[in-house]
């Protein structure tokens, strides 16, 4: 017990010293501490700053790369379309949509909507909540990519004919390498 005490009160004393001179030091070199602190907030703003550019390009990127994948999408769907939408009939308008929504090769699609001359639902197939989404009239040659839902709302006009396609597509697949958090 003896030599226990005698530990304690040594590591008290030494502590003691060595918070004493600690603190000397640091009182003669507040400006060089002061300066280290500042160096490293902005180095850190400076990191966090390029992080913040970086993912923004990134993310311009991948909008480019889902718009051209839902046009490339869309040259296919409308090319399908074109003959039946032309002769005005509804059924094999139907029997194609229906088509495009159970062959699931590449992109998925979530719902479409054939859209007449006085933008009223001529054919529609998919998701009824999807269907519902205000988005699903979005204009002629606009996209809209919703990060939350991951779906992409594409739009293109049937030629010669006053009709429109609206397809909302499952972008979830595209994303995922694209996943990752953000500072902000």
């Amino acid at each position: 017990a003896r030599t226990r005490n005698r530990f304690v009160n040594r590591l008290a004393r030494d502590s003691t010293r060595f918070f004493a001179e600690f603190r000397a030091r640091m009182s003669t070199n507040r400006k060089l501490v002061f300066g280290a602190l500042v160096a490293g907030a902005v180095s850190f703003g400076a990191a966090a700053l390029a992080t913040e550019f970086a993912w923004g390009a990134r993310a311009s990127e991948v909008e480019a790369q889902l718009t051209q994948v839902g046009e490339i999408y869309l040259d296919g769907l409308v090319a399908s379309l074109q003959v039946s939408v032309e002769r005005g009939s509804s059924a094999d308008i139907d029997r194609r949509l229906r088509s495009a929504m159970n062959e699931q090769n590449g992109i998925a699609e979530r719902a479409i909507v054939v859209l007449d001359q006085k933008d009223a639902v001529a054919n529609r197939v998919g998701n009824r909540e999807v269907l519902a989404d205000a988005r699903m009239r979005v204009s002629p040659g606009v996209t809209v990519i919703d990060r939350e839902s991951k779906t992409m709302f594409v739009s293109r006009r049937l030629a010669e004919i006053d009709s429109r396609v609206v397809v909302a597509l499952n972008v979830e697949p595209l994303m995922k390498p694209y996943a990752t958090t953000r500072l902000t």
